[in-house]
């Protein structure tokens, strides 16, 4: 009878653990980490136009002008200023990863891909619209922020957008979305 039961108990579980619900809650940050791979995907554009212009990845007047228009536009989505100023960073820092690893491959290769350049202004207006998805999918998801398994739940996001094949991100671009969640959780910070 013991058998029977714990036999039940272990199949019970193992269908519990493939329903749709308990994939769901690791995929809980999904939204919002798509926002920040798609903000991570602007890095490439960015890189193009700073090999070709040679300018530095680092850009401390574009950075502080960054985080003051997040830290602005916090309040209208109910996001602390603090908060919004630590997540951006993140952002920025993750975009540096990223356009560092291009740069470096590109140079390693003797010149940088052929791909069409986007004008620094268009790829600003995208920039702008993604700091209010953002903000958006960090209000959205402040409860979730809070919870003990966040940093769980965000690194299985990160996982899952990652492998999307809206992403397919490699493992560079994976590290520095890695970089872009350090923020995320409330409790991390």
């Amino acid at each position: 009878m013991a058998r029977k039961l714990f036999a039940a108990a272990t199949l019970l579980g193992s269908v519990a653990s493939c329903s749709p619900g308990a994939q769901a809650q690791d995929t809980t940050f999904v939204p919002l980490v798509e926002s920040m791979a798609a903000r991570l995907q602007t890095a490439y554009p960015v890189a193009l136009s700073k090999f070709d212009s040679g300018k530095p990845v680092y850009d401390k007047a574009r950075e502080a002008q960054v985080i003051a228009n997040a830290e602005g536009a916090a309040p209208a989505y109910l996001i602390a200023f603090e908060d919004a100023s630590a997540v951006f960073n993140d952002q920025i820092e993750a975009s540096k990863v990223a356009q560092y690893a291009l740069l470096n491959d590109w140079r390693r290769a003797g010149q940088a891909p052929s791909t069409q350049r986007r004008p620094l202004e268009d790829i600003r207006t995208e920039l702008d619209r993604l700091q209010g998805e953002i903000l958006r999918e960090l209000h959205l998801a402040e409860s979730l922020r809070k919870l003990p398994d966040c940093t769980i739940q965000v690194a299985k996001s990160v996982e899952h957008v990652s492998k999307d094949e809206k992403f397919n991100f490699d493992v560079e671009q994976r590290v520095a979305l890695d970089r872009a969640v350090a923020s995320v959780c409330l409790s991390s910070q």
